[in-house]
């Protein structure tokens, strides 16, 4: 397997090279021109003015087939249902200038012709368990997983595949009209 990508940060491109021996491509995700079989978006769609272009251009690097790996914080997470929207930590314009909701990103992602293969969410900060967990972080794993079940985890996870054909991308934006962005009822 051979991996490569782009990004802005040169200082994330020195890291990626010196940390793990990937070369990166310092490049816009609209001009570069490689396809891949694989894509992944960690934790970046938030910080993008325009999400749903960003997503067609991401889209447009995977071969028919390709999967996409995607990441992004949740709105619906244990913290944002405790503290409150406006004081979760997530909620920082100008770095976070966009959230979604699970449906919405869903949404968006069908809108690309891109099938669901996976949905969940993943924890990565439960400073409380920190404190008393166990040498073999068994409360930490335990806490994540009933999280990760009742989807309250700090950030989705999204794995879909693209479609074999670029046709069925037009059948895909007809039989998905719902709006986009909307918060879901019981929130």
């Amino acid at each position: 397997m051979r991996a490569g990508g782009i990004e802005l940060s040169e200082q994330e491109i020195r890291f990626a090279r010196d940390t793990v021996g990937v070369e990166l491509i310092n490049e816009r995700v609209e001009e570069h021109e490689q396809v891949y079989d694989a894509v992944t978006c960690f934790n970046v769609i938030e910080h993008v003015p325009d999400p749903r272009s960003f997503l067609s251009s991401v889209v447009a690097r995977i071969k028919p087939g390709g999967i996409l790996a995607l990441t992004t914080p949740n709105p619906g997470c244990i913290h944002a249902r405790i503290h409150g929207i406006e004081k979760w930590g997530m909620v920082d314009p100008p770095h976070h200038i966009n959230l979604f909701w699970r449906e919405s990103l869903a949404d968006m992602l069908r809108l690309e012709a891109l099938q669901p293969i996976r949905y969940e969410t993943l924890s990565t900060y439960i400073n409380f368990v920190r404190n008393v967990d166990t040498q073999g972080l068994l409360l930490r794993r335990l806490f994540f997983q009933l999280l990760r079940l009742g989807n309250l985890g700090a950030d989705h996870f999204f794995l879909s595949q693209k479609a074999w054909r670029d046709d069925m991308t037009d059948d895909v934006r007809h039989a998905c009209n719902r709006p986009l962005h909307r918060a879901p009822a019981d929130c």
